[in-house]
């Protein structure tokens, strides 16, 4: 690789990583929570923190079966909490965003190594076309991973290094056992979602070394086991199968439909699959021009090269295609995977136009072509990144009630408890609750609220404490609620015990 080519490379890494590290981290808290799992999360992570709990998830106090998955992703939430003295939405987002960080380096790093070990002209060039292409990943940044505190950038960063151990076991069986602590630390963050990424492993067997191939299979297994036993023993000393039960059937079950095109539906849709169709699509075509009866077997012989990769891109889609899921984009692993595929592919196809006439002109304005495209598009992104929260009025009404009750009242009512009466739409039904998780994250994380189960009935007997009720309910509730001091009336009203 020449001197100026290395130039560029490392010039285009820096560039790109640093656009990268503005989209994951600018203004990450803003506009604050994206959707009900994030928001449950953030709830649980708080709990946790004020109640010193480590492994066990609460939601008002009181033990959560709703959200039934192992704790390891909320652990770091909950130590930065302690380590910095208090919550807040940047701690609890940026676990996920620092491993979308560790994304990065680590799969970049790999490439490179990879690149090189198979003797690949210039493996500079794959990291620079990965990081191009890892900031095309719209889909993963801005929803539930690497920018949202569903923490699923740290269970898929799990995966990824899986990913690596699962290549390596290619050449050295012994890779397996790392690769099973991987799918035990996966698991401790998601549960039974790392049932695609079992099936998909399942088709990598045949690629696997064959010397003592289900002995270090067995091995894997035993190593996954003991990674997940001693959360197991201690969940199970705490409530026996009722946790496990839900994980199982509860959450697990519902998200299944059986047979869904949504995620087929993303292969169409999102950027980062249609660079790697382009990138495909021209290198089949150099392959043929270049020296047309030797393409069909090079063609195989990438393949073979990279079949763990296509394995780990393919399978989770037809996984989450056949079991359907009401979350077709659980398949962030394929994601990730089409930009490490990209990468290699692109690597390659830049080393073939560099033995053919003409073709150093057209990698410049290929290479030139997938810089705009992944800037303008990152552009975009950022933009309204920076829009968020600037629109005049706040999307949660909730959340503009708590910065107000800060500006009018500072701390008096800090820490007060907190019952509720609010409604929501389910199925366009009109559903009362207590304390719907949207308000109540904004409750804990800005004011230190209490929540207390019961609503105006138990505000009504207790000594203390503020209730809330949606403005919409009002003429049921006013015969109740008339000559109490009222703390802040805006998007909701919330109401003291003292009486005017």
């Amino acid at each position: 690789m020449k001197p100026i080519q290395k130039a560029i490379c490392a010039a285009s890494i820096a560039l790109f990583s640093v656009v990268i590290l503005i989209r994951i981290f600018y203004r990450i808290d803003y506009p604050g929570i994206f959707d009900l799992d994030e928001a449950w999360h953030a709830v649980n992570a708080y709990e946790m923190y004020k109640s010193n709990l480590w492994t066990i998830n609460t939601y008002m106090g009181e033990v959560d079966y709703f959200n039934s998955k192992p704790p390891l992703a909320l652990i770091p939430v909950i130590a930065l909490f302690h380590i910095c003295g208090g919550a807040s939405f940047f701690l609890f987002k940026l676990p996920s965003a620092l491993a979308g960080v560790l994304h990065l380096i680590i799969l970049g790093s790999f490439l490179f190594v990879m690149q090189k070990k198979r003797g690949i002209k210039n493996p500079l060039l794959a990291v620079t076309i990965f990081t191009i292409s890892f900031l095309t990943l719209d889909r993963p940044y801005d929803y539930h991973m690497f920018r949202t505190g569903n923490l699923d950038s740290i269970y898929n960063l799990f995966l990824m290094l899986g990913l690596i151990c699962l290549y390596k076991a290619g050449k050295k069986i012994k890779w397996l056992i790392p690769f099973g602590a991987c799918l035990g630390l996966a698991f401790l963050c998601k549960s039974f979602n790392v049932a695609a990424i079992v099936f998909t492993t399942l088709f990598c067997i045949p690629f696997l070394a064959k010397e003592k191939r289900w002995r270090h299979i067995i091995y894997s297994v035993l190593t996954a086991t003991l990674v997940v036993l001693p959360w197991a023993i201690k969940r199970f000393a705490f409530d026996g199968t009722a946790f496990f039960y839900q994980m199982l059937f509860g959450e697990g079950g519902d998200k299944v439909t059986w047979f869904s095109a949504g995620a087929l539906q993303l292969l169409a849709e999102d950027l980062v699959f249609r660079v790697l169709y382009v990138v495909l699509i021209l290198h089949v075509a150099v392959l043929f021009i270049t020296d047309t009866s030797s393409a069909l077997s090079r063609i195989k012989k990438t393949l073979r090269d990279n079949d763990i990769f296509w394995i780990w891109f393919i399978m989770p889609i037809v996984f989450y295609s056949i079991a359907g899921t009401v979350n077709p984009w659980y398949i962030y692993c394929s994601y990730v995977v089409a930009s490490v595929l990209t990468a290699i592919y692109a690597n390659d196809l830049f080393n073939l136009l560099g033995g053919i006439k003409a073709g150093q002109a057209v990698s410049a304005i290929a290479y030139a072509a997938l810089i705009v495209v992944a800037l303008l598009n990152a552009k975009t992104r950022i933009d309204n990144y920076a829009l968020a929260g600037t629109g005049g009025g706040d999307s949660n009404q909730f959340r503009g009630d708590m910065v107000e009750i800060i500006e009018n009242h500072g701390d008096e009512y800090r820490g007060s408890d907190l019952y509720m009466q609010d409604y929501y739409y389910y199925n366009d039904e009109k559903v009362v609750d207590e304390l719907f998780c949207h308000t109540l994250v904004y409750a804990e994380y800005f004011y230190d609220f209490v929540p207390k189960r019961g609503g105006i009935d138990a505000w009504e007997q207790a000594e203390d404490g503020i209730i809330v009720i949606n403005k919409g309910l009002w003429d049921e509730l006013s015969p109740r609620l008339i000559g109490h001091v009222i703390v802040q009336d805006n998007g909701y009203m919330f109401f003291s015990r003292d009486m005017y």
